[in-house]
């Protein structure tokens, strides 16, 4: 009775642990319930539809999101069918797969032979992970969490099949590790990961033959079967493709080089904490990337067969595939996000290792841990939250360029009032603003706001001018027009490109302030403005066809100059 007990107490253990890794993912992740879409985010639902009317687009590939990653497609699919396309829920479909890959990363450090503390704060570290926000905030990102669940239940059937010897384990590995390539073709980091592991336990060439071919077989086929979708013009893929194919190899080299670094720097800079702005690759992140790098080397010439070894190699691996793509792919606003997904949960788990080490050590270790466990689990919860904010400012974008407006003025203010310190904070407030001046709502304090986070900047400042110049006021109105011209003077030192810039701004800003004042009812300040915006940039043609409109309806005629 003693083993059945124990075992009975085990099992109520790890079901005690999925329920509080559930409860904490609902304090953590709640406000994902009022994210929108990105546009990445719109095409994989639009492919919903697609697949809904002809199903091969779920092998071939979506007309709007061509990934070639049919298991995501079909989760997807499957999740359609049950509550059609409402991003509410694809967004907890998300955080739920993410706990369950936490739980699973758990056991699975367990089943290697990691103390269950141990392993469990490893697994609660990876789902707090501020570092893969982008893996879990948004709906197209789904075949990173598919690849990462993937790749941990290949390796434990791996583990299985190296114990047992049973081959049933091993054709399990090899179906998952098809699964996985459908999700994500990064999964097929788990093939050289699973030998890496078999070798320190002492695996003889004769076995190492024996369970590579299958594997290998599977990587080959699955590979063939999703090349051609993968190399779609519009996937990073098939960029990178293009970009090794005209590049000198000692290019390459140092680029790989320096993604590697800055990837495996970021799975400890940005795990739990937004030190950095995230889509900019700062020198001391490449240098803390290279200290990892022989940390992780020395750590497999020490004890090859401990958890932190794993941890490191598994982390090294699984960034592999996502070092070839070249900087200018990987460094925009969310920066390098969802490919950090898979290699966090060896970073989390070696993490996890070091702090219960930590408390096994006297009764002040134990104090120390509990107290570096705690200051992780708040600053985490407050990066999420700073991350969520990025999050709204994406899908900001998104709505305002397919012309909701009003979901977007509402998921900026959102971004704004999360992650102000974590945003590009000109632009946010340049898009909000002019949102709010086309709209006819009232702009003042969101621009008083702006004043005061960025005084010193040109953007912010032609803003206020330009609504300062559409002054009833003479002298307030002159006054504004002298510092926008000054403002204009002072780029005399910029690049000529960046001076028609500046110029097209603020005609943009002229532009869409006359809108917001015939809105309500100005027609004469509406067309001045549009002269204005005309002054500034001739060519513009929208503000041509408005300033038309307008003057037909200062005749009396019924015309909307709002409609574009």
């Amino acid at each position: 009775m003693r083993p059945l007990t124990l075992l009975i107490a085990q099992r109520l253990t790890w079901i005690s642990y999925l329920v509080a890794l559930g409860l904490v993912a609902y304090i953590y992740f709640a406000g994902v319930t009022a994210l929108g879409l990105d546009i990445d985010d719109d095409n994989a639902l639009r492919d919903n539809l697609a697949i809904s009317k002809d199903f091969s687009v779920l092998l071939a590939g979506g007309q709007h999101h061509p990934t070639g990653r049919p298991v995501g497609h079909l989760v997807r699919q499957m999740a359609f069918a049950i509550w059609d396309n409402e991003p509410t829920h694809y967004h907890v479909l998300s955080v739920c797969i993410h706990v369950l890959v936490a739980f699973l990363l758990a056991r699975l450090a367990f089943v290697m032979g990691m103390d269950p503390q141990a392993s469990m704060l490893g697994g609660l570290l990876f789902m707090v992970n501020v570092g893969h926000f982008k893996a879990v905030h948004h709906i197209a990102a789904l075949e990173y969490l598919l690849g990462g669940a993937c790749v941990i239940i290949a390796q434990f059937f791996f583990v299985r099949w190296y114990r047992s010897k049973t081959w049933k384990w091993l054709l399990l590995f090899c179906f998952v590790l098809l699964v996985g390539l459908g999700s994500h073709i990064a999964t097929v980091v788990v093939v050289p990961f699973a030998l890496y592991w078999a070798w320190s336990q002492g695996l003889k060439i004769q076995e190492f033959v024996r369970c590579f071919l299958p594997a290998a077989t599977v990587i080959i086929l699955g590979t063939l079967f999703l090349l051609k979708p993968a190399a779609a013009p519009e996937t990073t893929t098939a960029r990178s493709v293009t970009y090794l194919a005209t590049t000198d190899i000692v290019s390459i080299a140092n680029s790989v080089v320096t993604m590697l670094l800055w990837f495996f720097s970021r799975l400890f800079t940005t795990a739990h904490f937004v030190p950095v702005v995230l889509w900019e690759i700062h020198t001391w992140e490449i240098y803390c990337g290279g200290l990892l790098m022989v940390i992780s080397i020395w750590a497999n010439c020490w004890r090859r067969n401990s958890s932190i070894a794993y941890g490191m190699v598994w982390s090294a691996l699984a960034l592999f595939p996502f070092a070839w793509q070249p900087e200018e792919v990987i460094t925009h606003i969310p920066g390098p996000s969802r490919y950090l997904y898979i290699a966090s949960a060896g970073s989390s788990l070696v993490l996890g290792q070091l702090i219960y080490s930590l408390g096994t050590w006297r009764r002040e270790g134990l104090i120390v841990a509990i107290g570096i466990s705690f200051t992780l689990l708040i600053t985490s919860y407050s990066g999420l939250k700073k991350m969520e904010g990025l999050s709204f400012y994406t899908s900001g974008r998104h709505y305002v360029a397919t012309g909701d407006l009003d979901v977007g003025k509402g998921q900026f203010h959102l971004a704004l009032a999360q992650g102000a310190d974590v945003l590009p904070l000109v632009d946010t407030y340049y898009r909000l603003c002019n949102l709010l001046l086309s709209t006819g709502d009232e702009f003042g304090p969101t621009l008083s706001q702006a004043l005061h986070d960025l005084p010193e900047d040109d953007t912010i400042q032609a803003l206020h001018y330009v609504t300062e110049s559409l002054s009833l006021d003479t002298q307030a109105r002159d006054a504004s027009l002298a510092k926008l011209n000054a403002i204009l003077a002072s780029s005399n030192t910029f690049a000529p490109e960046e001076r028609s810039s500046l110029r097209s701004m603020i005609a943009t800003v002229y532009h869409n302030a006359a809108i917001g004042l015939y809105i309500h009812g100005q027609i004469e300040r509406s067309i001045t403005a549009l002269q204005m915006a005309l002054t500034w940039d001739p060519q513009r043609d929208n503000s041509k066809k408005q300033l038309a409109k307008m003057k037909l309806v200062k005749r009396g005629l019924r015309v909307d100059p709002a409609q574009q």
